[in-house]
């Protein structure tokens, strides 16, 4: 059963599927019922897949939990600290009730793990990793430094009426927050 596992981990990373511990105790669990089934001698009466078991495996066949390589760069520290004094100074006129925060946030549904269970090599400390699903919503934040005006949260969704709202009879403008939508989900000047 180990040697199709391994065989089965190996695949995944050469498609670049992330593979987290969790995957290979319900794989293993598939293939101990497909050799069952096709009659293979093997006896795993009372054969639970626990953590020392897991360890155990993955040392047997050098698997190893690596980082997946993500998309953007490192950030400039020296030009960081450069605009953080600029900011600084130019907010300096204003008073904290009317400086102001905001942010969006993205929420990607079906995101995979950022680590993956792979063959370790020596000299290999990074597994490539791939795109995320572009399956979102989008959420806005925005208060002031005092902390006196917070302002609703907005929510872009892709859908005028999510099946969510449909479904439970949701009036979008009862909501405690705002709820806008676009094709991307994303939070766009027109807005």
């Amino acid at each position: 059963m180990e040697h199709f596992l391994g065989l089965w981990i190996d695949a995944a990373e050469y498609a670049e599927v992330p593979v987290t511990d969790d995957i290979i105790r319900v794989q293993a669990g598939i293939i101990q019922q497909e050799l069952g089934r096709v009659g293979v001698d093997e006896h795993y009466d009372g054969f639970e897949m626990s953590n020392a078991w897991l360890k155990q495996f993955k040392k047997r066949h050098n698997f190893g939990r690596l980082q997946t390589r993500g998309q953007s760069g490192d950030v400039d520290q020296a030009a960081l600290l450069t605009q953080r004094k600029h900011l600084s100074e130019h907010l300096a006129g204003f008073s904290p009730e009317d400086r102001y925060n905001c942010d969006e946030s993205g929420l990607v549904f079906n995101k995979q793990p950022q680590s993956s269970n792979v063959h370790v090599e020596k000299g290999k400390q990074l597994v490539r990793g791939g795109k995320d699903d572009k399956v979102r919503i989008t959420t806005f934040h925005m208060v002031n430094e005092a902390g006196t005006d917070k302002q609703k949260i907005w929510v872009i969704g892709r859908a005028e009426k999510p099946l969510a709202f449909r479904q439970n009879k949701v009036n979008p403008t009862n909501l405690p927050g705002v709820y806008r939508y676009n094709k991307k989900a994303w939070l766009l000047t027109a807005l």
